[in-house]
């Protein structure tokens, strides 16, 4: 077990890694690093290598990335040091970092993962099953289909905001925390543990910010999170069905499901348990999540500290006690959200909020709109209050939103400004399309013609 762990996590392997697993094992990294510092650089170099792998970028580039990732945290001890003497080196390694860590890719098909030795197809005699090698196959091609069918249901709501596949980078980000974690505990007591904790973050990460927010926040993450758990079951069911059908000695899927099926229903139950804290009935829960039952002990979870002999309150005063260091100031400063300041363009009539929207989406739109600026603009329409179908049935072109932003004062148009840099910025390129559009906003609405120059030196690629 102990040989099994150290190869998965410690070896330069072919295993598949999201942005966000990156980031966790970036964060064992840096731990390893404050006691051992050889196992942390190994460590972050190894991730940095599956990461880039998963990416499918050159081998040159996997390797540029790992030596230099491993790099990073000493470049950054010598900046402190030399300040912007060493600059020229920690910033393209910086750069790369943040590839890494947000590029997108695709995670590999899940039955490649699986070895023709974890199979034996076992054809009772006169079973009217095929010979074992085709047997292998039909198994293999079954496997496939199910998990395309698994693909396809994951990706089906990607017109939604915060689309489905975003949240499940999250369960298996922290699925891969949980194994870490783990020690001589069972996966359902981690399980509980894990509930427990994600109930405390979001009490702690939503207590400056208004009820009716908190609910909004925590009702989105009941529905996705149970829409994946009802996914993750179906499929968990589909393929013990098929190991069945075909006399398999052992399930080769459980170790593979265990862990994100007890990520998924950690973050699940561990979102009602908040919710309900903040007065949500369980007839408003069981709407945003259909196969919801009441379960206390599932919801409740099980607190960490007590295994310890203390709780929460009690830890971090003897943290603070014998380091020096409090956890309670340094937790809250991580994650707490922050009272959105509103944009002085919210500010404007419905009509020319929709005007804002529309030339943002037209620039965005001059060459076809990147996954980033979608992100960039989705979030540009929550700050002005915009309905999106509203918005859709209202059918501006650009001549006409330019015309409903004749009159905007000087502070306004350095806001729009401020929005142009942001979408264009999003995908880090500035077309030639994009650079028309932009230069006929500037001209109608008489924005500053700096802006223009700032965006060209910036990002401007010919396309």
């Amino acid at each position: 077990m102990i040989m099994n762990f150290l190869k998965k996590y410690f070896t330069y392997n072919n295993e598949y890694i999201s942005g966000i697993t990156y980031l966790l094992r970036l964060f064992v990294a840096s731990f390893l690093l404050i006691f051992f510092v050889l196992p942390g650089v190994y460590f972050a170099a190894i991730s940095a290598y599956k990461r880039s792998k998963s990416l499918k970028w050159s081998m040159e580039m996997v390797w540029i990335s790992t030596i230099a990732v491993a790099l990073l945290p000493i470049v950054n001890l010598m900046l402190i040091e030399l300040s912007e003497d060493i600059l020229f080196i920690s910033a393209p390694i910086s750069i790369i970092h943040l590839f890494l860590l947000f590029s997108n890719g695709k995670p590999p098909m899940k039955e490649a993962d699986i070895q023709d030795d974890d199979i034996e197809v076992k054809v009772p005699n006169n079973s009217g099953l095929p010979k074992i090698e085709d047997a292998k196959d039909i198994f293999n091609s079954k496997v496939k289909e199910i998990f395309n069918q698994f693909e396809k249901d994951l990706n089906a709501e990607n017109f939604k905001d915060y689309p489905v596949p975003y949240w499940y980078d999250i369960i298996k980000g922290r699925a891969d925390g949980m194994k870490i974690g783990n020690s001589d505990k069972s996966i359902i007591d981690i399980q509980n543990e894990w509930t427990w904790m994600h109930a405390d973050e979001y009490s702690t990460k939503y207590r400056s910010v208004e009820k009716e927010e908190s609910i909004q926040a925590i009702s989105l993450r009941i529905e996705r999170f149970g829409f994946i758990y009802s996914l993750l079951c179906d499929l968990e069911k589909k393929l013990n069905n098929l190991v069945k059908e075909f006399n398999l000695k052992a399930n080769p899927f459980l170790k593979q499901f265990e862990w994100d099926k007890a990520s998924a229903t950690s973050s699940l139950y561990g979102s009602i348990n908040f919710a309900l804290s903040l007065g949500m009935n369980k007839e408003q829960i069981k709407n945003l999540y259909s196969d919801f039952i009441f379960d206390e002990n599932m919801i409740k979870g099980s607190d960490p500290f007590a295994s310890l002999g203390t709780n929460k309150e009690g830890a971090h005063e003897i943290i603070k006690e014998k380091l020096g260091v409090d956890v309670d100031k340094i937790k809250l400063e991580q994650v707490e959200v922050k009272k959105r300041i509103s944009s002085i363009l919210s500010q404007l009539d419905l009509e020319k909020r929709y005007a804002v929207f529309a030339v943002l989406a037209f620039i965005a739109n001059a060459d076809g709109t990147t996954d980033d600026e979608y992100l960039v603009l989705n979030d540009i329409r929550l700050e002005l209050n915009i309905d999106l179908k509203k918005f859709e049935d209202a059918k501006l072109d650009g001549n006409q939103a330019c015309d409903l932003l004749q009159d905007l004062n000087q502070d306004q148009k350095d806001e729009l400004s401020r929005y142009i840099v942001m979408v264009v910025g999003a995908d880090g390129e500035f077309s030639t399309d994009e650079v028309i559009w932009v230069n006929d906003a500037i001209k109608q609405l008489n924005l500053d013609m700096s802006l223009l120059t700032e965006l060209m030196t910036k990002y401007w690629k010919k396309k």
